[in-house]
């Protein structure tokens, strides 16, 4: 595994150096629309929406005209919202994960440079905590799976150095370690503003 990743980087560096267009840099600010799903043979069930901040750096290896790799990575807060009946009041979840999105991203047009990308990514979880009525705890990280395997799709427009787009990040690993007959995912919109050099 240690020589395919190897490999890969190589082959990423000597692929940008012998490409014809500027690679770039930039850095993208955003928010995040998170929530957690958790399917079991019982029930589906869908957490509500949490907004989080999405704070990324990006670097575009361009492949050929219309064609780049862009590795990213990401401070991004996930989590869920859920509402307490008893307390009638909302428990948040936050959960701060450092993610690095591995994506292909093809341009279209030669003016509005509209764009697509996809990919796989990978999280980890640095922290997370709950919160309700001012009062927060952190939680047992024992209990968490913090290494998340996922994936991202993106649109966007380049306006000169301003890139807008939307993407969704979907994780295919579980949050949890120990959940009876189910699983319990990631999931979230978010929408952002990079700045290209």
């Amino acid at each position: 595994m240690k020589r395919l990743l190897l490999s890969l980087l190589i082959a990423t560096f000597f692929l940008s150096i012998n490409s014809s267009l500027k690679a770039q840099f930039g850095i993208r600010l955003g928010g995040h629309l998170a929530k957690q799903e958790i399917k079991s043979s019982a029930v589906n069930f869908s957490f509500k929406t949490r907004v989080g901040l999405d704070i990324g750096l990006l670097f575009g290896i361009p492949i050929s005209e219309g064609f780049a790799l862009q590795p990213e990575i990401h401070l991004v807060q996930k989590g869920y919202k859920i509402n307490d009946i008893v307390l009638g009041e909302d428990v948040l979840s936050t959960l701060n994960y450092v993610e690095v999105p591995l994506t292909a991203k093809i341009l279209f047009g030669d003016e509005t440079n509209l764009f697509f990308q996809a990919g796989p990514t990978i999280g980890y979880m640095l922290s997370g905590n709950l919160k309700q009525n001012d009062i927060k705890e952190d939680l047992d990280l024992e209990e968490i799976s913090r290494l998340e395997i996922g994936g991202l799709i993106s649109a966007g427009i380049n306006l000169g150095p301003i890139a807008i787009d939307a993407r969704y990040l979907l994780g295919f690993t579980d949050t949890l370690k120990d959940v009876a007959n189910g699983n319990v995912f990631n999931r979230g919109f978010g929408a952002g503003i990079s700045i290209l050099f």
